[in-house]
């Protein structure tokens, strides 16, 4: 017997949903669609940094290593292989670290379930496993050698430059939480530690920090039962999120690796409501879809880049880059062009109608639909805790079309563009172009 007690009932689409709490604060969600076969959990920890040393992160390849009821030398790996999974992951988000596991069969769920809740609340995060997954270090004569998972990870992930780009516009453009790096920079990695892990750890993995989300025809006691036992171990204070504040220097100059000089101009988007948020994130995926964006930039005479819209945070953020220096009158542009992008009612529509198709057949590409309805559920209680309204994809599309239909849709996205407190401008240096300077000054 356990002392959860239902306190809401809601939808998503047409499935039922109940969110379940106990005396201790633990959050229980089930979505329970009983025709679908692929049985999913996720549990979801809100993850604060204030640094670049990558703690969430190694945190989160340490906690899969093992625990301890299941200490098994690389657990995940493992599990992956000898396991029946449509979906295994866990992701360190910027504000959030989120760990994602599915099957169709009942039973291999149910073992993969009781194995990642118990690595979760009871995890190994021995020395050894931290100095595997996240840093270690090896002295040869003079230099010191850094090792680790998560430090080559890294290594791979930034060797991209727009990565490194789109990293360093974070720490530009913010002045809280996001100006970090939840994943870790090189640098940042090199100078973290294995008692920071554990203190970080007994900090934010704690009941009242959690979102656990089951989906599909599950038992519901038996879960929340289980649920209760770990919870209890894991009462304790915690900080809450916030994650708003930007700079107010509209203009900032930074360098980067590679050699050309690149404009940057971003735009942070504050959403009033999940749908406005849904809204924007299909009118994104439509205007950049193929070279639509990239050939009407040309035409402009701006040459486009490559750009980032990150969508999976409190206050997601575009960002386009284009060859040569920051120009004012380039915003002005930017933002003509992408009103003008989309008043194309035909294509916008078709668009629409490819989304729509895909919510009824429940098709998200390699993320079972479970995963995917859990992922949007912990992004919209964590962005808005009074949207109290179900989430109705159905709806959703039918209403944007609608606004499409009536000429509406680029007044309610040209909103978010004509509020120039949204705009930042960031001029990026290349190295080569810096050392010619100092060339040349010399």
């Amino acid at each position: 017997m356990n002392s959860f007690r239902k306190i809401k009932d809601f939808k998503i689409e047409n499935i039922d949903c109940e969110s379940h709490e106990n005396y201790v604060g633990a959050k229980v969600v089930f979505i329970k669609d009983i025709e679908e076969k692929n049985l999913s959990f996720t549990l979801s920890v809100k993850t604060s940094v204030k640094n670049n040393k990558g703690i969430p992160h190694i945190l989160e390849h340490c906690i899969l290593e093992g625990s301890e009821k299941y200490p098994t030398k690389d657990l995940f790996n493992k599990m992956y292989e000898s396991s029946v999974v449509t979906y295994l992951n866990c992701i360190t988000y910027r504000d959030k670290t989120v760990y994602l596991v599915s099957s169709n069969e009942k039973d291999e769920f149910d073992k993969l379930v009781k194995v990642y809740v118990d690595c979760i609340f009871r995890p190994l995060n021995s020395e050894e496993i931290y100095l595997q997954e996240g840093l270690n270090k090896k002295i040869e004569g003079k230099e010191i050698e850094y090792g680790g998972v998560v430090l080559n990870e890294m290594a791979g992930y930034y060797g991209d430059y727009k990565n490194e780009i789109v990293e360093k516009i974070f720490n530009t453009i913010y002045i809280g939480e996001y100006k970090y790096i939840s994943f870790g920079t090189m640098e940042g990695i090199k100078q973290s530690s294995y008692n920071e892990m554990l203190e970080y750890y007994d900090k934010f993995y704690n009941i009242k920090n959690m979102e656990i989300i089951f989906y599909g025809d599950v038992n519901k006691n038996k879960w929340l039962d289980l649920i209760e036992r770990y919870s209890e171990e894991k009462i304790k204070k915690y900080e809450d999120i916030k994650m708003k504040e930007t700079s107010l220097i509209k203009y900032k100059e930074i360098t980067y690796s590679g050699k050309e000089n690149i404009g940057n101009i971003s735009i942070i988007f504050e959403f009033k409501n999940y749908y406005e948020k849904f809204k924007m994130d299909e009118i994104m995926k439509y205007v950049f879809k193929g070279n639509k964006i990239k050939n009407i930039l040309l035409e402009e005479g701006i040459n486009f880049k490559f750009y980032r819209y990150e969508n999976e945070i409190k206050t997601p953020t575009l960002m386009i880059f284009y060859l040569g220096e920051v120009k004012n009158e380039l915003k002005e542009k930017i933002k003509k062009i992408i009103i003008e992008c989309i008043k194309n009612k035909k294509e916008l529509l078709l668009s629409i109608e490819e989304t729509k198709y895909k919510y009824l057949i429940g098709d998200f590409g390699y993320k079972p639909k479970g995963v995917q309805y859990s992922l949007d559920l912990v992004y919209r209680n964590m962005s808005f805790k009074g949207d109290k309204e179900n989430i109705d994809y159905k709806k959703y599309l039918e209403r944007i079309a609608y606004e499409i239909k009536k000429g509406e849709i680029c007044n309610s996205i040209g909103e978010y563009f004509n509020n120039g407190n949204n705009f930042y401008e960031v001029q990026i240096t290349g190295s080569d172009e810096i050392k010619e300077k100092k060339k040349d000054y010399r």
